[in-house]
């Protein structure tokens, strides 16, 4: 094909938006938008290469997938080879067997399935994963392998108007999907190729449905899909209806500008060229650096960001001209071709990978290692899948009943040293304290339900008078952008229907603990400060490459943001039915404008949520005078 300006300065916009979306500069919130932009462009390049080579008689489906892995496969590998390095001297076996698992994953071109069980991409414990950007690729790779093959074997079949309209009814019926399905499981709807194959047919269309366009159209087709790029790229923000009708804008953008193929200033420059170029291997060094600064906990911090991004492109440059040039160079017939790109992926994800993984396993991971870094309950069994059991601290009669998801591990470690007599807990992690809500998953609705069903049967027959304490991880439960399961959705209603549904939540909510308050007084802990880092993480990796720690820490306003919509239903909760308040930012955010994540590089938190004993310890005066007598 020809080599067309247009589309390499549109690449650098591309990745450009990606990589200010993951160092989160302000204004760039719908930055993952240039991955859209990436798969309209590869639709466009695939198609015309696959029909013009069909329509000469000259296509080869194994030609075809060498050029794919000659370009893709090499810059890939260098990366999975200097993590996997890395890792092994700086990562926890927990952590580095979990970058095994991704590099295997990466390098088989199947890392968007794995992701696609886990949590949400725009959820934040998915920043601590060092190879998620890669999903695309193994979206792009699926494309690759599929797309050829239907389209060799309709041409056999149809001629090329059938096959047109059967890529427009293709991608419609996925485009519709996406829209739908991105309400049911918008996880699986963000990674899986069914519903972003519409985007990469998007891109065929303009080769297949060519426009005859004079040089004023042309600009004009160029200048509204600039507008509407980057109208995306500043406009839109992270949530969980992507991709859906929504992504049309940058999609229709992005054709607009392939159909005005135009050699202008804006996409033509050299800077534009330069950063078009390096592209692919700027996208996959950005996000282990932005990872790294995530960690470290810099992502803040503007000498860092401007370092990191900079590194990127030095690391790029180098991968570059070192990696992808070396190999797109090469000139190997077709069985060494074979033969070479096979071994690479068999050698590191089929071998090298797993037996690091099985090595580390049998002589790091140790039932101490699982236990430093996981939260445990102390002096006694949580509650099972099965039985409910009263988890009890202390001696003699109750004098506290503690309910509420796995943030009561803090305030139960806190109240056995300040409450001299016994104090029941009935929790588990996930299960928010409400009723009538469900999960995505059929499993854990029927396990919250079944637990929260048997605590407020007890509360209303037993320990009447004994005060109730509720804690939660309150503002995930309400959270569409926590995709990962925890997202609590209702009966009756469209649930991202915001207005609507925060108003269902906020009757629910009340619903519940205003119930609870008939027997006895029940204190509401409000939200535990949910910091931006794994501050353990992140303190643990300043130590290795920073000569001086500084403490992690939330601004208060962050804090107030956050939880603004929990807050305000806590005060009605307070106001309607006498709930009383304890407020943990007393203690967390001590000056009232940083809410503290460790104190002198010592880390008060398990993870970026969970208080570990140190930071329990800080909230014993919230707890000291409601039992001093």
């Amino acid at each position: 094909m020809t080599f067309r300006k247009d589309i390499n300065g549109l690449r650098a916009i591309a990745i450009l938006a990606v990589i200010l979306f993951h160092f989160k500069i302000k204004g760039f919130t719908g930055g993952f938008a240039g991955v859209d932009i990436f798969f309209v462009i590869s639709g466009y390049l695939m198609t015309a290469i696959i029909f013009t080579r069909i329509r000469g008689e000259k296509f080869s489906l194994v030609d075809f997938y060498i050029s794919r892995a000659k370009r893709i496969i090499p810059a890939l590998a260098v990366l999975c080879t200097i993590l996997m390095v890395l890792g092994f001297v700086y990562l926890e076996p927990i952590e580095y067997r979990e970058l095994l698992r991704c590099i295997k994953s990466s390098i088989f071109f199947t890392s968007n399935l794995y992701f696609s069980h886990k949590t949400g991409y725009f959820a934040t414990p998915m920043q601590e994963n060092w190879l998620l950007h890669t999903w695309s690729l193994s979206v792009e790779w699926q494309f690759y392998i599929i797309y050829p093959i239907v389209i060799t074997l309709l041409c056999r079949f149809f001629n090329e108007n059938v096959v047109k309209t059967l890529l427009l009814i293709v991608a419609a019926f996925s485009l519709i999907g996406a829209s739908i399905y991105v309400h049911e499981n918008p996880t699986a709807t963000f990674y899986l190729l069914p519903t972003r194959a519409w985007e990469m047919i998007a891109g065929g269309i303009v080769f297949l449905f060519p426009l005859t366009l004079g040089n004023k159209t042309r600009s004009t087709f160029e200048l509204s899909g600039l507008f509407l790029v980057i109208f995306s790229i500043l406009y839109f923000s992270e949530g969980g209806d992507w991709p859906s009708y929504r992504t049309l804008v940058p999609v229709i953008g992005t054709m607009m500008i392939l159909y005005g193929n135009r050699d202008s200033i804006i996409t033509g420059n050299i800077i534009a060229q330069f950063i078009g170029k390096v592209s692919y291997s700027a996208y996959l060094w950005h996000w282990p650096i932005a990872v790294f600064l995530y960690y470290s906990g810099s992502l803040d911090n503007p000498t860092y960001i401007v370092t990191g991004i900079a590194t990127t492109f030095i690391l790029a440059t180098i991968s570059y001209y070192c990696a992808e040039q070396f190999f797109l160079k090469r000139k190997n017939t077709r069985r060494i071709a074979i033969i070479k790109y096979l071994s690479v992926v068999i050698i590191l994800g089929g071998i090298v990978s797993p037996t690091i993984a099985s090595y580390v396993k049998k002589h790091y991971y140790t039932d101490e290692t699982v236990k430093t870094n996981q939260i445990i309950r102390k002096n006694c069994s949580p509650p099972s899948d099965d039985d409910f059991i009263d988890c009890k601290y202390g001696e003699g009669q109750p004098q506290a009943i503690i309910i509420g998801d796995s943030h009561t591990d803090a305030i139960s470690e806190t109240m056995r040293h300040v409450n001299p007599e016994q104090t029941i807990v009935w929790a588990r992690h996930g299960c928010p304290t409400l009723e009538d809500f469900h999960f995505k998953s059929k499993s854990e609705t029927a396990y919250c339900h079944k637990l929260n069903s048997k605590i407020f049967n007890q509360l209303a027959t037993q320990y009447p008078n004994v005060p109730l304490f509720i804690i939660n991880r309150a503002s995930l439960y309400p959270d569409p952008i926590d995709l990962g399961g925890h997202f609590a959705r209702f009966d009756g209603i469209n649930n991202y229907d915001r207005q609507k549904y925060l108003e269902t939540y906020r009757k629910a909510y009340l619903n519940t603990v205003c119930k609870l308050t008939k027997q006895r007084p029940v204190y509401i802990i409000k939200p535990i400060p949910e910091m931006r880092t794994d501050v353990v993480k992140s303190l643990k990796m300043q130590k290795h490459f920073t000569s001086h720690v500084l403490d992690i820490t939330l601004p208060i306003k962050q804090y107030y943001d956050r939880q603004a919509f929990i807050l305000k239903i806590m005060d009605e909760a307070k106001e309607q039915c006498g709930i009383k308040l304890l407020d943990p930012t007393l203690f967390l955010c001590p000056d009232g404008k940083l809410c503290i994540g460790s104190i002198n590089g010592e880390s008060i938190y398990n993870d970026d949520n969970h208080l570990n004993n140190r930071g329990s310890a800080l909230l014993f005066p919230l707890f000291t005078p409601l039992f001093k007598k």
